[in-house]
């Protein structure tokens, strides 16, 4: 521990060790039993491919928002993730009738799931992205161009993260939950990804994969796809036929990791 301000509240008290992604899964991993424990850090555009323990963190939040991240959204989405044999929140869905289906893609209603853990999942994700966009260090950095974030955003997101809001208008959560068996064993950095008229951030973890867009206009769908102002949307997919993966196990092809 050491005093600084607090990254969130913005209090010059006692800093803890944050974790970028949380310290859980971490745990998950390394008690998982697959060839990634310990985790593979795969930096595709360096072309770098590092085996360690080592987990991502720095003195960057005081413990009351370390408390209050834990309580609103990694405690109930640490218990929903994959997790050896077991993937709690791919077993609630398959109980449910999807709403849609596109191939292999299925989608849910997410008045037809408990609240609790959609407001949770919407949390969980908006605060990693706020953590990698305001990360102290070099281990997740993005070019102010593409995260077209502004200040006052920023601080709209800041107030909903401390809870002085109770919904975070113009947002969305898109939440993919992998069916395939041997692919629940990621976790990947949140990454930025830039296009003419919007821009979202992208993370993996566990079986789990997140789009998160923090400048979404509902106004521009001709499709209401938000009930209630949850603002999440969750499917089900097979995420062995999503470029990401795909990408990643072309680099392990190539580089003889086994």
């Amino acid at each position: 521990m050491k005093n600084g301000i607090c990254g969130l509240c913005k209090r010059h008290t006692i800093l803890k060790k944050s974790h970028l992604l949380p310290k859980s899964a971490y745990k998950v991993l390394r008690s998982s039993g697959t060839k990634l424990a310990p985790p593979t850090k795969v930096e595709i555009d360096r072309k770098r491919v590092v085996q360690t323990d080592r987990q991502i963190v720095r003195y960057f939040l005081c413990g009351q928002c370390e408390q209050v991240f834990s309580a609103r959204g990694e405690d109930a989405i640490s218990k929903l993730w994959a997790r050896g044999g077991d993937f709690p929140l791919l077993d609630i869905l398959q109980q449910l009738s999807p709403v849609s289906t596109r191939g292999e893609s299925y989608g849910y209603a997410t008045e037809d799931l408990d609240q609790f853990i959609v407001r949770s999942l919407h949390y969980f994700a908006v605060s990693v992205v706020w953590r990698a966009i305001k990360w102290p260090g070099e281990d997740c950095n993005f070019d102010d161009a593409d995260v077209r974030v502004s200040c006052e955003r920023m601080r709209k997101v800041e107030e909903y993260l401390l809870g002085g809001l109770t919904h975070l208008e113009e947002s969305l959560v898109m939440i993919s939950v992998n069916t395939y068996e041997g692919l629940s064993d990621i976790i990947s950095v949140p990454s930025c990804h830039a296009r003419e008229s919007f821009n979202f951030f992208e993370f993996y973890i566990l079986g789990l994969r997140f789009r998160v867009f923090l400048n979404f206009h509902y106004s521009d769908l001709k499709l209401k796809v938000i009930d209630d102002h949850l603002n999440v949307m969750i499917m089900a997919a097979d995420h062995g036929r999503e470029p990401f993966i795909k990408e990643v196990a072309d680099f392990f092809f190539k580089n003889d990791i086994k």
